[in-house]
């Protein structure tokens, strides 16, 4: 369904190494996209320092064409 990725982010205000998750779209990309936006949701609230926190999310200018 998606890959995860290692990057930095570096957008000027400051630096950070950061997992970046890229989804993939397909026959069912609706059911993808809204599935995605649970898991950040969810991702978002935990707090714990075993768990990966949540430092931003989005879409490409692609994610959400379904036809």
């Amino acid at each position: 369904m998606g890959e995860v990725y290692r990057a930095v982010r570096a957008d000027g205000n400051f630096s950070k190494e950061v997992a970046l998750k890229l989804v993939r779209g397909g026959l069912n990309a609706g059911f993808i996209v809204e599935r995605f936006r649970v898991e950040r949701q969810i991702l978002a609230s935990l707090d714990h320092p075993n768990i990966a926190r949540l430092l931003d999310g989005g879409t490409t200018e692609t994610a959400c064409r379904t036809s």
